[in-house]
């Protein structure tokens, strides 16, 4: 596949992971973002959720069939998600690849909680 390849970090520096793992606090909502490299590894992710966020909001760049190192497919978000124990998933960073495929159905195999596909300045409530 002609992404298969493509090193989309030329330029950009080199990438290093955190050590601090941070929950945002808006009105009474808690969350947590990953970002690529960050979320190709679910114990960030737990990090995230012991110190209590609700939501996880993480890259699912292109369906099962097209695997790109350092960014996640449905099934692996899916997989992150449920050890996690989150009681949302939003899934962001969606290439147009995704708009060709089901990504919903390979990460409900894995995460039985709420799955929202992500869009620019999207808002929504958590119980």
């Amino acid at each position: 596949h002609p992404l298969e390849n493509l090193n989309l970090n030329i330029d950009r520096g080199v990438f290093h992971g955190g050590k601090d793992y941070k929950v945002f606090k808006w009105n009474q909502v808690q969350f947590s973002d990953l970002i690529c490299y960050e979320s190709s590894l679910p114990r960030y992710a737990r990090k995230f959720v012991q110190k209590g966020a609700d939501i996880l909001i993480t890259e699912c760049s292109t369906p099962d069939e097209v695997k790109m190192n350092g960014h996640l497919t449905p099934t692996t978000a899916g997989k992150v998600a449920h050890q996690a124990k989150v009681k949302k998933l939003v899934l962001v960073h969606l290439y147009p690849i995704c708009d060709e495929s089901d990504i919903i159905t390979p990460c409900k195999k894995e995460y039985s909680g709420e799955i929202i596909i992500g869009q620019d300045l999207m808002q929504f409530e958590v119980d």
